[in-house]
C-alpha cells in the first residue's frame, strides 16, 4: 500500500514540476514567470522526495530523501527570494542597457497641416493641440516642411495672417530620422541644432514625431 501512495505522491510532484515549466513559457511578465517556476518546481521536487520516502520506507535511500525534502521545505522561501531577486535585478540591468529607439519614444498621433493652409489656421491648431510646431504634408502625405511658433513670430508683425500661407514661411529643410534610429543620436541632433522637434519617417511616410519633451520624459522614467 505504501508503495502505491509513494508512487502517487511522486506523480503529483512531477505534475507540479511540469506546471512550473508551462508557466515559464506562458506567463508574460519575467518576474512572475521566474517566481512561478521556482515555487512549483521546488515544491514538486519536495513532493517527489517525500514520495520516495513513502515508497522506500525507513531505508537508507528513504531517509536521505526525507532529509532532503525537509531541508528544501525549510529553505525554499530563502532560495526563492535570493534567486528571484538576483535574476530580476540582472533582467532590469540588461533592459536598461538596451538602447532606446525612436519608436520607443515618439508621439505617434501627429498633428499636421497642409502647405496651402493660412497662418491663422496654423495658429489655431498650435493653440488647440498644445504643440509648438507642425509637420507640413502635401497631397501625397509627404513631409515637405515644418512650421513652428518661431516661424510665425518672425512674420507676425509684417505679414497678414489671414492671407499668408504656411508654405510661404515654413522651414523647408527638414531633418528627419527613421523609427529604428537610436534615441541618443536624435537627442544629439536636437541639442546641436537647437531643434524643438524632429519628424520620424519610414519609407517616406510620417509615422511619428519626437520633441525635446518626449526625450526628457523618457530620461526621467529611467532615473
Amino acid at each position: 500500500m505504501s508503495e502505491i501512495i509513494g508512487q502517487i505522491i511522486i506523480f503529483i510532484g512531477a505534475v507540479f514540476c511540469l506546471a512550473g515549466c508551462i508557466g515559464l513559457v506562458r506567463l508574460q511578465d519575467f518576474y512572475l514567470r521566474f517566481l512561478s517556476v521556482l515555487k512549483l518546481v521546488l515544491f514538486g521536487i519536495c513532493l517527489m522526495l517525500i514520495g520516495m520516502f513513502v515508497y522506500s520506507g525507513f531505508t537508507g535511500m528513504g531517509i536521505r530523501a526525507l532529509l532532503c525534502a525537509i531541508f528544501l521545505w525549510l529553505t525554499i522561501p530563502i532560495i526563492i527570494q535570493s534567486l528571484v531577486s538576483s535574476a530580476h535585478e540582472a533582467y532590469l540591468r540588461n533592459k536598461s542597457q538596451q538602447k532606446l529607439k525612436a519608436k520607443d519614444v515618439m508621439t505617434k498621433e501627429v498633428v499636421t497641416i497642409t502647405p496651402d493652409a493660412t497662418l491663422a489656421e496654423a495658429i489655431e491648431l498650435l493653440v488647440a493641440k498644445g504643440v509648438s510646431g507642425l509637420p507640413v504634408l502635401n497631397s501625397d502625405k509627404k513631409v515637405v516642411g515644418i512650421i513652428s511658433e518661431k516661424d510665425i513670430l518672425n512674420i507676425f508683425s509684417s505679414g497678414n495672417l489671414q492671407i499668408t500661407k504656411v508654405e510661404d514661411i515654413m522651414t523647408k529643410r527638414v531633418v528627419s530620422f527613421s523609427s529604428d534610429t537610436d534615441i541618443d543620436k536624435i537627442a544629439l541632433c536636437i541639442s546641436e541644432n537647437k531643434f524643438r522637434r524632429v519628424p520620424i519617417i519610414d519609407n517616406g511616410k510620417l509615422v511619428g514625431i519626437i520633441s525635446r519633451r518626449n526625450i526628457i520624459r523618457r530620461v526621467l522614467e529611467h532615473i
